[in-house]
């Protein structure tokens, strides 16, 4: 685990390597209870894998991901390894040009690490809240997977079993996304429930095209499935995306449910799990991770709806020029305050009235 934060894929290159890794096809990476759920999935997939039944690969995206199929051709999970991301090395789809490490397509986002942050929403999604499919970190094995020249971003492969760093998350049969359908049949819980996931996490990209949209029951009605989040808690506070924003379900108050969920939020707890679960994640990252859920809770607390809450923390444009969000300019003025009392602060000794105040 520690290893894969710096070399996020291992060296597909030698055979030694290969022929001395006498574990199984998949590996899953982490220890969390919440992981016990796919361990049926995996004993289905490398079964499959040992009929010969292929992967199939996903076209749409930039990046590189593939279909893994169950003995019965049915697509069972979704794996996404980490160096062939939009720009990292073994990119499949001409999208290479930068080292794993370097910003990727969000400037606070580095290359070769959304598969953690995949995973990451999975575990912080308490009580399966608002339903993210299991996720984990795998090392898993194959000769479908992708592996460039290094110069040109031109497949070289030859059908060499390939050892990668990946997110597998469970495949979720649906109907649509919400991009083919119309936002007013959405349930207000579900639309809630996930909102206050994106504004934990700071998802940074919350479209329609990765809520997937299920018909449930006789009547018309579906239910949401968050998947995609590789671009939430970047390491300093970005601009979110949270296509939500505008639909009517976002001006509803939270339900007692909703704000008893909230109130029992423990960013500190978070970031213990998420250290133990994920050592190679960012510091920088569990800080965005605890302003963002502090600054839920408060404005929660203090009765604003979900619509509200996310229009604070997106950035406006005004005649061509971006402004900062309302929740960074608090930021701002906490610096500004922190940096006032530093320079207040008496260096000398202090006479018996006077208390310093850390």
């Amino acid at each position: 685990m520690h290893r894969s934060s710096s070399t996020p894929c291992l060296s597909p290159t030698g055979r030694d390597m290969q022929q001395r890794d006498k574990s199984g096809p998949i590996e899953l990476l982490g220890q969390s209870s919440s992981l016990d759920i796919m361990k049926h999935m995996v004993k289905d997939i490398v079964k499959a894998m040992k009929m010969g039944i292929d992967p199939i690969p996903v076209h749409s995206g930039l990046g590189g991901a593939y279909y893994f199929l169950n003995v019965g051709g049915e697509s069972v999970a979704i794996v996404k390894p980490t160096d062939e991301e939009p720009f990292a090395p073994n990119n499949p789809k001409g999208f290479v040009g930068k080292a794993l490490g370097q910003p990727g397509l969000k400037r606070s986002v580095r290359v070769g690490e959304t598969g953690f942050r995949e995973v990451a929403a999975y575990l912080l999604d308490y009580g399966h809240f608002a339903k993210v499919p299991p996720t984990a970190l795998v090392k898993i094995t194959h000769s479908i997977f992708n592996v460039n020249d290094g110069v040109n971003g031109k497949n070289i492969q030859k059908k060499k079993l390939v050892s990668k760093i990946a997110s597998l998350q469970q495949f979720i049969p649906h109907d649509f996304d919400a991009s083919d359908y119309g936002t007013s049949g959405f349930p207000v819980t579900a639309v809630h429930r996930i909102g206050i996931l994106d504004i934990r996490i700071l998802n940074t990209d919350r479209h329609g095209g990765n809520l997937l949209v299920r018909k449930v029951g006789a009547f018309s009605e579906v239910d949401l499935i968050p998947i995609d989040h590789g671009l939430c808690l970047p390491e300093a506070l970005e601009d979110p995306y949270f296509e939500w924003i505008h639909w009517p379900q976002a001006s509803i108050p939270f339900s007692e449910d909703e704000l008893s969920y909230i109130e029992n939020l423990d960013p500190a707890r978070d970031c213990e799990m998420l250290r133990k679960e994920l050592p190679m994640i960012r510091e920088a990252c569990l800080r965005v991770l605890v302003l963002c859920t502090i600054f839920l809770k408060d404005a929660a607390a203090y009765g604003l709806c979900l619509a509200e809450i996310g229009e604070m923390m997106t950035r406006e444009f005004r005649s061509g020029e971006e402004e900062p969000s309302e929740l960074e300019v608090v930021c701002l003025e906490a610096r500004k305050m922190l940096a006032e009392k530093e320079e207040l602060s008496p260096r000398t000794d202090l006479s018996d009235n006077e208390f310093l105040f850390d």
